[in-house]
Order: structure tokens, then C-alpha cells, then sequence
């Protein structure tokens, strides 16, 4: 009765543990396709006409108080555009081991995070590219 008893236990705790790594598996993979759907978010975030309007803008002539907005929004944009942009993905490398060494809940915590700072992010370049954009029509 004891043998019958620990040989369940141990069958118990295999079946256990396979359905955990298979748990792992595909939490792993639903990452790496959030991982992959942002990396092409942050594309095309990064990608906005933003760059057009400031050249636009810039063949214009703008009268002084116009021209220190304009001169604001233009670095808002390129520190954006190049530190942010940086870190963006520097951070989007990073979670790729994090998600493939096992640590999936970390990994999605992470990425919870990167998302709610992308649409932030979003957010501010949008509004930096309506601004450009009522400052070409004037």
C-alpha cells in the first residue's frame, strides 16, 4: 500500500512538473509575440512625419515667438527621436533574456511597463506633431 501510495506521489509530481513547463513554454511565446508587436510599434511611433513638418517649417520664415516654440518642439523632438528611441530599444533587447531564461512574470511585468511608456511616449509625439503641424499652416 505504501509503494502504491509514493509511486501516485511521484507520478503526481511528474505530471505536475510537465504541465508547468508546458505553462512556460507558452507564456514564453506569448512574450516573444509581444515582444515582437511592440518592436514594430516603436517602428512606427519613430517613424511619424514628424521630420517632414520641422523641414517644412524650417524653409519658413517664422516671426520671433513662433520661433522659439518652434526651436522648443524640435528638441523635444530629436531628444525623443534619439536618446528615448535609444533607450526604447536597448530596454526591448533586454527583455528577450530575461522572457527566454525562464522568467516569464518578470518578463511580463516588463512588458506591461514598456507598453504603458510607449503610449506615452506616443502620446507626446503626437502632440509634437500637431503642433509642427499648426505651426506650417500659419
Amino acid at each position: 500500500m505504501k509503494n502504491n501510495l509514493l509511486t501516485y506521489l511521484i507520478i503526481a509530481l511528474f505530471m505536475v512538473g510537465v504541465a508547468w513547463s508546458m505553462f512556460m513554454l507558452v507564456k514564453q511565446k506569448l512574450n516573444k509575440r509581444t515582444i515582437k508587436k511592440l518592436e514594430k510599434e516603436l517602428d512606427k511611433v519613430f517613424s511619424a512625419p514628424v521630420d517632414q513638418a520641422i523641414e517644412m517649417i524650417e524653409v519658413v520664415s517664422l516671426a520671433s515667438e513662433s520661433y522659439i516654440k518652434f526651436c522648443q518642439w524640435r528638441e523635444e523632438w530629436y531628444e525623443l527621436s534619439s536618446t528615448t528611441a535609444a533607450n526604447f530599444v536597448g530596454e526591448l533587447l533586454d527583455l528577450g533574456p530575461v522572457n527566454d531564461s525562464g522568467r516569464c512574470f518578470k518578463a511580463e511585468k516588463l512588458l506591461i511597463e514598456w507598453t504603458e511608456r510607449l503610449d506615452k511616449l506616443q502620446t507626446e509625439i503626437t502632440e509634437l506633431e500637431a503642433n509642427f503641424q499648426e505651426l506650417a499652416k500659419k
